[in-house]
């Protein structure tokens, strides 16, 4: 049958009480109802329809209607004014769209009548019908090249017994992945076991195969959550890797998903607007089909949509100093070209039969080199992997796709139990070495983590699922203050110690002021302070006056000769002297340092200037 759709005619019959002329009682009198099916409700951003047929949003069980024109008394007034509303009642039990049965052409609409039954409860109409109803309509769509078969069947959200439960899990689903954006802010603070984040019970974990030496950008990172164990992609179930940015421009929302599988929701922007943001993540049009983001620090992510396609995904990764250049075949990446100023280096990527990755491989003029392989079992699941150092992580699962075992590089090994919500119940390492058992109590908005030793430390979060408050097993009590949107603005360690969060113009994280007043990175990067052995001393003495900042500012223009102080007053030359270094004609480039890294990106030689 043709597919329902918005705008759709509808054709029935309603009964309406009438009063006649004169003294006799009210009399029901049948009024053809003509209307067309219409809910405002389907063009409401985030919660409204997302599948269009023939340039119209979809009509399922529960999408409303309106009688054109309104309903006229026959032979009298109305005792009770007409609602002029209607509702498609049935939908195919075989063909869902947006979460309900779609619609068709001859099957029955709920209309408004003054005798029948109550309207049903839907899951996504801010109100029912206000009249009672009974289905004395039908649907008349007007042919269009989509069909839809199968049985009819009521919408399975109008039982009553389940309405107001699909309801609920509807608005904590959505909560869920709104909350998702602010999330990494609970950092290593909600982590148990190996590791463990103690407030949603998902296992998770993260892997770097292969990095290229700075300053490349290149680096190949897999992510794993039972949170996505769901989901099967490139890399198995649950699996993200580092270049997983995907836009979806729907036309109620455009959706951001990024690698480590969190999820905003930006309002579309409209005809003539460049910029908009939202968790510190901002998001520009460059053309028609190409978008930037941008969040804090990080590099920019130019992310291109192919012709014909709502999905835009990632194409360039930028910085200052390097640039990465990614192709796609359909949804599988392919190709990572990466440019810096000592040359380029290809990345390619090899895939099975089912569309699985099997090998990155690094191709230079040397030759190509295998820096990343993959296994799978019949199933699906990533069981294999080996980095580009050799190392081997094998893995094992139970039938919902979550890992139960992992094996790492040193043949140590890790395991992971679960209760029936799938939440982590308890980890440890093949010799009770991170032991830790959770329990979890979401009504009290309340974790409590059991460690090796017995301590028990206590984790009470906010409804945005931010980490409020931490009672460790001594009693010490670390606080944190968030605004409404579940931003961290500061934490109190048990010590009485503030640590500030700094954000950005747009709202990013871009790092803490530590109780010392020193500045570190965001909580999920970690410090990478300047080794001691490479402290170089000022080489002038203003720089051991004022800093070895100072050794380099100011400095003469190349070509200057000691000529020139020759034509100061000898009082001032002298003073001249400790300001201004001047160079020689014959100036030659100083030697520079000559850095090795391997491929993990890690330095293993330096040569310094003196050849050393």
């Amino acid at each position: 049958m043709p597919a329902a759709k918005h705008f759709d005619p509808l054709l029935g019959i309603d009964i309406h009480l009438i009063q006649p002329p004169g003294g006799v009682p009210p009399v029901p009198i049948p009024h053809p109802h003509i209307g067309m099916v219409f809910d405002p409700m389907d063009y409401v951003p985030i919660l409204g329809a997302t599948v269009l047929v023939g340039g119209v949003p979809r009509a399922q069980a529960g999408t409303s209607g309106i009688a054109l024109p309104p309903h006229i008394p026959m032979g009298g007034v109305f005792i009770k004014p007409p609602a002029n509303e209607s509702e498609v009642f049935m939908g195919s039990s075989t063909v869902s769209v947006d979460g309900d049965a779609f619609s068709h052409l001859a099957l029955p609409a709920l209309s408004c009548q003054d005798i029948g039954m109550p309207p049903i409860p839907r899951l996504k109409k801010k109100k029912s019908v206000n009249s009672l109803v009974l289905p004395t309509t039908m649907v008349l769509s007007i042919p269009v090249p989509v069909v839809v078969g199968g049985p009819p069947t009521v919408s399975l959200m109008a039982l009553g017994m389940r309405a107001g439960m699909a309801l609920m899990g509807a608005l904590v689903s959505k909560l869920k992945k709104m909350r998702a954006a602010r999330k990494s802010q609970n950092g290593v603070h909600c982590n148990g076991g190996h590791p463990v984040d103690v407030i949603t019970g998902a296992n998770f974990d993260e892997f770097v195969d292969a990095r290229s030496a700075p300053p490349g950008l290149f680096c190949w990172r897999r992510r794993y959550t039972t949170a996505h164990a769901d989901r099967q992609g490139v890399l198995g179930w649950g699996f993200r890797h580092e270049y997983q940015h995907t836009l979806h421009l729907l036309r109620q929302a455009w959706r951001y998903e990024d690698a480590r599988g969190r999820v905003i929701d930006f309002e579309p922007l409209k005809e003539g607007e460049r910029e908009t943001k939202r968790h510190g993540v901002v998001l520009r049009r460059l053309d028609r089909d190409r978008y930037e983001l941008s969040e804090g620090r990080g590099p920019r992510l130019v992310l291109q949509a192919a012709d014909g396609e709502n999905i835009a995904r990632l194409r360039f990764v930028r910085s200052a100093e390097a640039e990465l250049e990614l192709r796609h075949e359909g949804e599988r990446l392919s190709k990572v070209t990466e440019r810096t100023l000592r040359g380029c280096c290809l990345y390619r990527f090899v895939h099975d039969l089912a569309g699985r990755l099997t090998e990155v491989l690094r191709v230079r003029s040397s030759g190509t080199r295998r820096v990343a392989r993959y296994e799978y079992d019949r199933h699906g699941h990533l069981v294999v992997s080996e980095d580009a150092e050799g190392g081997r992580h094998e893995y094992q699962y139970d039938e919902a796709h979550r890992w139960t075992r992992m094996r790492t590089p040193t043949g140590y090994s890790f395991w992971w139990r679960y209760d029936a919500q799938g939440r982590c119940a308890e980890t440890s390492g093949e010799d009770g070495l991170w032991w830790a058992r959770f329990e979890y109590a979401p009504e009290k908005q309340e974790s409590r983590v059991t460690e090796r030793r017995g301590g028990i430390s206590i984790f009470q979060y906010d409804k945005n699922l931010t980490l409020r408050k931490r009672i460790d097993p001594y009693g010490g009590i670390l606080v944190r203050e968030a605004d409404a949107e579940g931003r961290v603005l500061r934490e109190v360690d048990p010590g009485g110690r503030v640590t500030q969060m700094v954000y950005d113009a747009h709202g990013a994280l871009v790092g803490r002021v530590d109780p010392y007043q020193r500045m570190l990175p965001p909580p999920e990067e970690m410090p990478r302070p300047r080794p001691p052995d490479m402290f170089v001393h000022p080489r002038t003495p203003l720089g051991h006056m004022m800093g070895r900042g100072m050794d380099e500012l100011p400095r003469a223009a190349l070509g200057a000769s000691r000529t020139l102080l020759s034509r100061l007053p000898a009082a001032l030359a002298e003073w001249i002297t400790l300001l201004v270094r001047l160079r020689p004609e014959d100036l030659r480039e100083e030697p520079q340092p000559v850095r090795t890294h391997d491929s993990q990106g890690r330095l293993v030689r330096e040569v310094d200037a003196a050849g050393r």
